[in-house]
């Protein structure tokens, strides 16, 4: 296909981004006559949105599966955060099970699922508009760790919160959750150019995974020190406040990336000929 931009042929089958006006037969330097668009950044928005014509049912498919990936690691996180709340209340809903390992958890369950889902994201987007240069290394991240993490957490006692199993393996398989979404929006972003341009889709998974790890480090730390004391209690302080910022931040995450991939499958619908 001849590039427009580089040989300023005259454009056919083009309207403004803006108004719509047709722009047929207008060279690639001038204006939009009806209001002053320059026609490269119509040309630009066009091919941003057409040139992956037939990668859109591969590219629906993809968002679904983000959508998928999104509604699994959000619980799974919130379920991290609210760990020390919920773990007791899941114990006491089975009594008699203390030596059955931690099949019957379903934060666990939550977490596995959360940690893996972006992989079917990740590739299932075409390997001609993907970073398929990280898709091994970020595949291989996220098995390692979704998958390590799960089994500990699998074999972890919950009536020992303070086990290695149970505070690495939360920890690990929480962390794959937010590299996974985070991971599973920048290959949608770089297959559709339009992603990126929608704001808040540019979050990244920092600082999501700087609030896990310290929930991950306090949570043991507190359990070793004096109750009571001021080094105790200042840890629960930032304990519970960093569980409150990593819900609050997974709950906006999940109704913002829910609100993002509807407007862009509705974006990608086929558009009519021109």
């Amino acid at each position: 296909m001849s590039d427009p931009e580089a040989q300023g042929e005259p454009q056919k089958n083009l309207k403004c981004d803006r108004c719509q006006y047709e722009l047929r037969s207008l060279p690639i330097d001038a204006a939009c006559p009806e209001c002053g668009l320059p026609i490269r950044i119509s040309i630009r928005r066009h091919e941003e949105i057409f040139a992956p014509k037939k990668n859109l049912p591969r590219l629906k498919l993809t968002l679904m599966f983000l959508l998928v990936a999104t509604l699994t690691g959000s619980p799974a996180l919130v379920g991290f955060a609210i760990m020390d709340w919920l773990n007791p209340r899941i114990m006491s809903a089975n009594i008699g099970l203390e030596e059955i390992p931690g099949l019957y958890n379903p934060i666990v369950w939550l977490l596995l699922a959360g940690s893996l889902s972006p992989l079917f994201t990740i590739l299932s987007v075409p390997r001609e508009l993907s970073l398929h240069r990280y898709r091994k290394r970020m595949v291989l991240l996220l098995v390692l760790l979704g998958g390590g993490g799960s089994a500990l957490a699998f074999h972890a006692n919950p009536f020992d919160p303070y086990s290695f199993e149970m505070i690495v393996g939360f920890t690990l398989s929480a962390l794959a959750c937010a590299i996974g979404l985070a991971t599973a929006s920048g290959y949608i972003g770089a297959a559709v150019p339009q992603w990126k341009h929608m704001g808040s889709a540019q979050q990244t998974a920092s600082p999501m995974i700087g609030v896990i790890l310290v929930i991950g480090a306090l949570r043991p730390l507190s359990g070793l020190a004096t109750p009571y004391s001021p080094l105790f209690l200042g840890m629960k302080v930032a304990l519970i406040g960093s569980e409150f910022l990593l819900v609050i931040g997974t709950c906006y995450l999940l109704t913002n990336r829910l609100w993002l991939a509807w407007r862009l499958i509705q974006a990608l619908r086929e558009p009519q000929a021109p």
